[in-house]
């Protein structure tokens, strides 16, 4: 398939030089089948790709809690994804992203129906793309971990997620939101888990700070600033 070869070319550029050993069987055994590949899971009945693992594709040594990916921040074609309508989960961790490439984003992830994981962290996206997350309708599982997201975050962005009727399981933890963060979060009424550790949260929470979330069983506010 033609996007199969354009995301094995996308490995290519953008894996370390440093680390040639990482993805060869994407990179350098030009026969194999994707379902071969390292990071790929595929469903055994009709072949299709469920699972992508491409966290720290460019093999960064980085500490998850000391790091800086000012000077790494690149932008994904998404477009890339369109050969995987089955895909379920989808692991981008690690990767400094700072967003999708303009024109290249809405349309490819309308197509990812599927997808009900997305592990996101320690990127560095920005709100444009937070905004674009409305459109995995199946999505249960998201992690924004360490993104570098701060103040209370303009209500758009997050409002926009209320979309994601289905999201159980929310980590926005190691980013610098407030308390106002909170109110926008009111319409996932599916969350059961939300982790907002290592942030800026100040002062007493209030019952009604979390009232809409009634389905919530894990909440996470650990290192913030109470």
């Amino acid at each position: 398939m033609k996007k199969t070869k354009e995301i094995k070319e996308f490995v290519r550029s953008r894996r370390n030089i440093t680390n040639h050993h990482l993805l060869p069987s994407w990179v350098d055994e030009p026969k194999s089948e994707c379902c071969e590949w390292e990071r790929v899971t595929c469903n055994s009945t009709t072949g299709h790709v469920t699972q992508l693992s491409l966290h720290n594709i460019r093999g960064l040594q980085l500490d998850s809690y000391n790091y800086s990916l000012i000077d790494v921040v690149w932008f994904l074609n998404v477009s890339l994804f369109e050969s995987f309508p089955e895909l379920k989960s989808l692991n981008l961790s690690l990767n400094g992203i700072g967003g999708w490439i303009e024109n290249e984003g809405s349309i490819s992830l309308l197509r990812l129906k599927k997808l009900e994981r997305l592990d996101l962290h320690s990127n560095r996206f920005n709100c444009s793309t937070i905004q674009s997350l409305r459109l995995f309708k199946s999505l249960k599982t998201l992690s924004l971990l360490d993104n570098y997201l701060e103040g209370s975050f303009p209500a758009k962005e997050f409002k926009s997620l209320s979309k994601l009727s289905k999201l159980k399981h929310l980590d926005l933890g190691g980013n610098q939101f407030d308390k106002e963060i909170l109110r926008s979060l009111g319409a996932l009424l599916a969350l059961t888990s939300l982790k907002l550790d290592y942030n800026f949260i100040e002062s007493t929470l209030y019952d009604q700070d979390l009232a809409s979330l009634r389905s919530l069983e894990v909440l996470n506010l650990a290192n913030n600033h109470f």
